[in-house]
């Protein structure tokens, strides 16, 4: 039976649950309290496909409501068409083909997919739901540039240890660090999602990604390692750094719009000619500058366009 998303005549309770967990990113009165209602407890997402940093499988009513929410945010004006579904001889099951898509936030770029998926139905809630999709739509319009798709790619045995994913950080307010970010050194966001008592969001630029965890009751980052005359005091990863092209321009920029110079300008004792210097983000965590100089042997090859 093919229809549409607004066709509710006629459909069966797995057919009237899949169009309200649909519902959720296209109709605004559809609340994550309502959507938990449509899944069990011990509800299973599978996504086989889906791309590195996006969930492979979810567990549990929290954790799969915090999922979809988070990635109902990625793309603005959610649209669903040409449902077909199709009955098997277990009246809990039911398979879907449908096509879906809207524009991704990140990106601006237009999003559509051609979705098949099987949800099986426990009373009148969804217990289990497998959704299968091509994971090269993703990587072309979720991602500012094909940096993403050529670095996955090129992740074979051989290569696996060849280059730096992303550096994870715990943040007091996932939304305001994201926008401190987006504002100031020209980060997008990728994608998002969530486990119970946490928030994560991805966010990059060039080949640089970071990954943000909003975490219920997390501890305070230390006072210590806000100053960077004591960061390095601290043991564990204590900063990341940015490559820039023109430090003195840059910094300057920055200063206008507010950002804090955490640290002089420095020059490194080794006689490249690099320089560096700190600013501290909207929590107080400590970002290098680095701009290598005419000796350097640290002009990496990236396809990251320098700040």
């Amino acid at each position: 039976m093919s229809s549409d998303i607004t066709d509710n005549s006629s459909m069966t309770r797995a057919e009237r649950a899949f169009r309200q967990h649909l519902a959720l990113f296209t109709n605004p009165a559809m609340t994550a309290e309502a959507y938990a209602n449509l899944i069990t407890e011990d509800v299973v997402h599978e996504y086989p496909y889906a791309p590195a940093p996006f969930a492979n499988r979810v567990e549990g009513r929290d954790a799969v409501t915090a999922h979809l929410v988070n990635v109902t945010r990625l793309v603005s004006n959610w649209s669903f068409t040409n449902l077909t579904f199709s009955a098997s001889f277990d009246p809990n099951t039911l398979f879907v083909e449908f096509e879906g898509g809207g524009l991704v936030t990140a990106t601006g770029k237009t999003y559509h997919q051609v979705y098949n998926a099987r949800l099986t139905m426990r009373g009148e809630q969804i217990a289990h739901y497998r959704e299968f999709f091509n994971p090269s739509r993703i990587l072309e319009d979720f991602f500012p540039s094909r940096s993403a798709e050529r670095i996955i790619k090129q992740h074979t045995a051989s290569d696996r240890l060849n280059y730096f994913h992303h550096v994870g950080i715990t943040v007091r307010n996932l939304e305001a660090t994201i926008a401190w970010y987006e504002k100031h050194l020209g980060f997008k966001r990728l994608t998002d999602f969530g486990f119970p008592g946490a928030s994560v969001a991805f966010i990059g630029r060039g080949d640089l990604r970071l990954e943000f965890f909003q975490i219920e009751n997390a501890m305070p980052m230390e006072d210590g390692r806000k100053e960077a005359e004591s960061n390095l005091s601290f043991g564990g990863i204590n900063h990341f750094a940015i490559f820039v092209d023109d430090l003195d321009n840059i910094l300057m920029e920055l200063m206008a719009k507010g950002v804090e110079q955490a640290f002089t300008l420095n020059v490194v004792p080794d006689g490249s000619g690099d320089r560096y210097t700190f600013i501290r983000d909207n929590e107080d965590m400590l970002i290098e500058l680095y701009q290598p100089g005419p000796e350097s042997g640290l002009r990496l090859q990236s396809s990251m366009d320098p700040i």
